[in-house]
């Protein structure tokens, strides 16, 4: 069982927070027609969100508490850390990897210039919804950060045959 303290940060934070695995611009290289390597586009839009999502991925799926504090004192909005003590913080980013393993995009749902919420594959089989925003304003600090677990896909529902009115409409 979690603490009330990091149950009650896990869910602020899961009010304003989110997170995947991706370079900018370039997701995969795959051998091409005569050897020559050819760039596949990234999944991750070319937007400020994207980038810090990128970013944040990057840290989170390292694991390295201090790039992950270091990384949050100066990548997070002053407004963001005045909310969440960083011990908490940092305590939250440890148990994401934790819980998921290493993220990797695996959809975006949603994306503007500065913000965006992606599907991420977790490593250990489980699936998390990562949402990311920043300032609009330089230096563009992140002020949300999400992450909760996603919701599996519903089945698709079967198609349901209407029957045909015969001409005339069928009197």
């Amino acid at each position: 069982m979690h603490s009330p303290l990091l149950r009650r940060a896990r869910i602020s934070l899961a009010g304003c927070l989110l997170a995947a695995l991706a370079i900018p611009g370039f997701a995969a290289q795959a051998p091409a027609a005569g050897g020559k390597k050819e760039a596949k586009p990234s999944l991750l839009p070319d937007t400020l969100a994207a980038k810090a999502l990128t970013d944040w991925l990057v840290i989170v799926n390292g694991g390295d508490e201090n790039k992950i504090v270091q990384f949050l004192g100066s990548r997070l909005s002053q407004e963001f850390l005045s909310r969440f003590p960083m011990d908490a913080l940092k305590s939250f980013h440890l148990n994401i990897l934790g819980e998921y393993g290493k993220l990797q995009p695996e959809s975006v749902k949603a994306s503007r210039p500065e913000k965006i919420l992606v599907v991420a594959s977790g490593a250990k089989g489980k699936k998390a919804e990562v949402t990311i925003g920043v300032d609009e304003a330089e230096p563009h600090k992140i002020n949300v950060l999400r992450v909760v677990e996603a919701q599996p896909e519903p089945p698709p529902q079967p198609a349901t045959a209407t029957p045909a009115k015969p001409p005339g409409g069928g009197r």
